[in-house]
């Protein structure tokens, strides 16, 4: 589990998320990280021509084996909970988002 921890301006503001390890979709490149108090986010940018229904048919099939349980899934994205822990899985254009609350 990464964690990812944002220092404000005051000393006192620090906001620590942890990001849910989840698998990577082949292919995909160049993570970038973003924080608030109630989520972390990770996306990647994804193979030319890679179409979101074979993103979500990847992790549709490979989550329940990491010992998620898929919740929602439809054209959209896929939401998946694993040990109190959520993941929603999405794709605009070339990006792959994998947000974690």
């Amino acid at each position: 589990m990464a964690a990812l921890l944002l220092a404000g301006c005051g000393a006192k503001k620090r906001i620590v998320v942890f990001f849910t390890p989840v698998p990577v979709y082949p292919g995909a490149t160049g993570a970038h990280d973003s924080a608030n108090a109630t989520f972390a986010t990770r996306d990647w940018t994804l193979p030319k021509g890679t179409l979101p229904s074979q993103v979500y048919a990847w992790y549709a099939a490979r989550l329940p084996k990491a010992g998620w349980r898929i919740t929602d899934r439809n054209e959209t994205g896929l939401r998946a909970h694993r040990d109190g822990r959520a993941v929603s899985i999405g794709v605009r254009g070339r990006t792959l988002e994998v947000i974690s609350s």
